[in-house]
């Protein structure tokens, strides 16, 4: 199943930084996409917000959430399908993520990610991971 994706996207973001050590970003984006080789058309609207706190000498705190809805003409099920969504299901698409950053002594740093993703059937997938760092 071959597919040639044309893609034309407008976006607009803000980003807002009350306090020194505080930072507020929200980002809105729609695109419409059509398959030249096949009759797939896409359109997504994607508005994400994030809260960024860094604590100097000793990490930083984020957390984000995003709104993704998506509508496809054609077969979602298919190779363009899925790449025209960016892996998103048909609807409406929830995401939300934390990231915990800490230095916990000399070169030795800890990172504790987490994103959850709730897909238009209901289905919630939750990823996380923890890497430990020591830079010499």
């Amino acid at each position: 199943a071959a597919y040639d994706i044309l893609h034309h996207s407008l976006s607009a973001g803000a980003e807002l930084a009350p306090m020194m050590h505080l930072r507020v970003n929200a980002a809105y984006k729609f695109s419409v996409k059509k398959n030249r080789a096949g009759a797939e058309a896409a359109r997504l609207h994607d508005a994400q917000a994030e809260l960024t706190c860094n604590f100097p000498q000793k990490g930083m705190a984020a957390g984000g959430f995003g709104f993704i809805s998506t509508s496809l003409d054609g077969e979602s099920n298919g190779t363009a399908g899925y790449e025209m969504l960016q892996g998103y299901g048909a609807g409406r698409n929830l995401t939300w993520s934390a990231t915990l950053r800490r230095m916990l002594g000399r070169g030795l740093e800890l990172s504790c990610l987490y994103s959850g993703r709730r897909l238009p059937d209901g289905k919630v997938v939750h990823s996380g991971s923890v890497e430990v760092r020591l830079t010499l």
